[in-house]
């Protein structure tokens, strides 16, 4: 626990080989140990508490998953932040699916800054440029459709402004001429 990882890291190093000289200090200076197990696979290991793990939890919303089960979810900048440190082959498939599924809800600056943090204590430099490939790569799929749903917001903004001609306290975005209006929020 907090104020006793001393007793953890000691323990852990004496099960686990070190990736580093001078593991402990590392530890204890940035809460991350660095480990390889027997078989090679390298270990990360936070002793918790880390900055950016506090403000993960204080950003979760507890979201009912089933009738009357309530858990508390990381929202979905931090989970990519959390995939994309502990980079393992499913981790990426996982940050593609969030990326895809709640990308507009990702403050990719935030993002970026805190891995850039985070990356740098186990000297990873290539993962922020994976992640900015992946973004990229499924905007370009997205792009190709962006006629077809430009044209559904404005067949939808065209329905607004009929139906809200009448209402005195609506005024709907006025488009200038030889003009288009993307009506994006």
């Amino acid at each position: 626990g907090i104020g006793d990882e001393l007793r953890f890291i000691e323990g852990l190093l004496g099960a686990f080989k070190s990736r580093i000289e001078d593991a402990r200090e590392f530890a204890l200076r940035h809460r991350l140990l660095l480990l390889r197990a027997s078989n090679g696979i390298p270990l990360d290991v936070t002793l918790g508490a880390l900055p950016f793990e506090d403000k993960a939890v204080a950003l979760a919303s507890a979201e009912e998953i089933a009738a009357g089960v309530r858990l508390l979810l990381a929202p979905p900048g931090a989970l990519v932040v959390f995939k994309v440190f502990a980079n393992r082959p499913q981790d990426w498939l996982d940050v593609e699916g969030i990326i895809v599924k709640s990308g507009h809800l990702i403050n990719w600056e935030e993002v970026h800054a805190d891995l850039a943090d985070l990356l740098e204590l186990k000297d990873d430099t290539t993962a922020l440029g994976r992640l900015d490939e992946l973004q990229a790569a499924i905007l370009r799929v997205k792009l190709r459709s962006l006629k077809e749903r430009l044209a559904a917001r404005r067949t939808l903004a065209a329905h607004y402004d009929e139906n809200l001609a009448g209402c005195p306290h609506v005024t709907t975005p006025v488009v200038a001429p030889d003009c288009d209006h993307a009506y994006h929020l």
